[in-house]
C-alpha cells in the first residue's frame, strides 16, 4: 500500500487513524506524522519570506514572491470556500466548480514553484528547498538516526481525539506485529483472560474507572459493556482480581483513565492500596497513569 497524503488537513488525520486501525500499518502512520510536522514547519517557514543565498538573479526573486502571494491567495480562497464540496444542491454547482477550479490552480502553482527551486534556486543555494516543500522520510530513516542499541526514539502526535506515541528502537522491524488491540465493545471481561494478561509485555488500558472510598478492593476499571449508573462490579477489572493477576512478564502497566491515582485517605494501613498498587503486587515493575481523579 503506498497511497497518497491527503493536502486537507481534516482528511489527514481521518486518512492517519485509518492507517493506525492496522496495527502492521504502524511504521508507515509514523512516516506520515514525520511528513505532517515537516510540512507544518515549513509552512512557518515559508511564512517568514525566507529567500535563498548565493547569487541567484533578480528576476528568479521576482517569480519566488510572486508564485508565494499567489499561493496563498488561492490557499484562503480554498478555506473560504471548504464548505461547499459537502452540499449537494444544485443551486451551489457554480460555487463548488469555483472550489474546484481553485485547488486545480493551487495545485498549478505549487508545482510552478517546485520548478522554479529546482531549475533556478537549487544550483545556488541547495537547501533552500527544505523551507520549501517537504521531503518524504522513511521509517528506515527514522531508525537509523539512532546511535546505538541502547538508545529509543519516543515521539508524540496530539490529533483531534487521539493522543499517540511512537517509540522506535534500534531493532525495530514494524511496531508491535504481535499487539493485540480490543477496541470498543470487544473489551469485555472475558475478553481480558488471565492467561492473554500473563503472555503481555506491555498493557494499556483506555477506559473509565472508579475508586470506592469505603472498599478499595472494590475498586475498577469499567470495561465494554458496563453501564455506569448501574455498575455491574462482575462485568469489570476489579482491584481485588488485579490482586491475583500473574503479570511477572510484563514490563510496563498504563491506564489512561480517571481516578486510577486515588487511594483511601482514611486508613494508615491502606494508604497505598489503589489501581497502581495492585499491577505493582501482581509482578509489573512499571507504571504509568494519566487522567483526572475526579473526573
Amino acid at each position: 500500500m503506498n497511497p497518497k497524503l491527503p493536502s486537507n488537513p481534516e482528511a489527514y488525520l481521518d486518512f492517519l487513524q485509518l492507517i493506525l486501525k492496522t496495527v502492521q500499518e504502524s511504521d508507515r502512520a509514523l512516516q506520515y506524522v514525520e511528513r505532517s510536522k515537516a510540512r507544518n514547519l515549513v509552512e512557518l517557514l515559508a511564512a517568514r519570506d525566507l529567500y535563498p543565498r548565493g547569487n541567484v538573479p533578480q528576476t528568479v526573486i521576482e517569480e519566488l514572491d510572486r508564485l508565494r502571494r499567489e499561493i496563498v491567495t488561492e490557499q484562503r480562497r480554498i478555506e473560504m470556500r471548504s464548505g461547499v464540496g459537502e452540499i449537494a444542491n444544485l443551486e451551489m454547482l457554480p460555487a463548488l466548480a469555483e472550489f474546484q477550479e481553485s485547488r486545480t490552480y493551487l495545485n498549478q502553482l505549487q508545482q510552478e514553484l517546485d520548478e522554479l527551486i529546482h531549475r533556478d534556486i537549487q544550483p545556488h543555494d541547495p537547501t533552500f528547498s527544505l523551507t520549501q516543500r517537504v521531503e518524504p522520510v522513511t521509517f528506515q530513516q527514522v531508525r537509523d538516526l539512532l546511535p546505538n542499541s541502547q538508545t529509543a526514539l519516543i515521539e508524540w502526535y496530539i490529533a483531534d481525539e487521539t493522543f499517540l506515541a511512537f517509540i522506535v528502537t534500534p531493532d525495530s522491524q514494524t511496531f508491535h506485529p504481535h499487539a493485540e488491540i480490543l477496541v470498543k465493545a470487544e473489551a469485555r471481561k472475558e475478553a481480558i483472560a488471565n492467561q492473554r494478561l500473563q503472555a503481555a509485555h506491555c498493557v494499556h488500558f483506555a477506559c473509565h474507572s472508579i475508586f470506592d472510598l469505603e472498599s478499595p478492593l472494590r475498586s475498577a476499571l469499567v470495561l465494554a459493556g458496563v453501564d455506569l449508573k448501574a455498575l455491574d462490579l462482575e462485568r469489570c477489572l476489579t482491584l481485588g482480581e488485579i490482586f491475583g493477576l500473574n503479570l511477572s512478564q510484563c514490563r510496563l502497566v498504563a491506564l489512561s483513565a480517571c481516578e486510577t491515582g486515588l487511594t483511601d485517605p482514611t486508613s494508615l494501613s491502606d494508604e497505598y492500596i489503589g489501581l497502581p498498587s495492585g499491577f505493582l503486587y501482581a509482578g509489573s515493575p512499571s507504571f504509568v497513569r494519566w487522567g483526572s481523579n475526579y473526573g
